[in-house]
C-alpha cells in the first residue's frame, strides 16, 4: 500500500466518522462543514493523484507485457 493510498484511506474514514457524528446529531452543520468540506477536497486531491498512479502502473504493466510477447 502507498502511502498516497493510505492517505486516501484515513482521509476516507474522517470523512465517515464526521457524517456519521453529523447524521446522529452530535455536532452542528457549521462544525460539520468546517470539517467536511476541507476533508472532501483532500480526499479528492489524493483520489486523484492515487488513480493517476494506478493508471501509470497499469500502463507500464501492459508495455512490460508487450515487450515480452514481442521478444519471442
Amino acid at each position: 500500500m502507498t502511502k498516497n493510498s493510505k492517505t486516501v484511506s484515513f482521509i476516507t474514514v474522517l470523512t465517515i466518522a464526521v457524517l456519521a457524528l453529523f447524521l446522529l446529531n452530535e455536532i452542528t452543520t457549521t462544525l460539520f462543514l468546517i470539517f467536511f468540506v476541507p476533508l472532501s477536497l483532500a480526499m479528492l486531491i489524493f483520489g486523484s493523484l492515487e488513480l493517476k498512479n494506478v493508471l501509470k502502473s497499469d500502463h507500464e504493466i501492459e508495455s512490460k507485457a508487450l515487450e515480452l510477447k514481442n521478444r519471442k
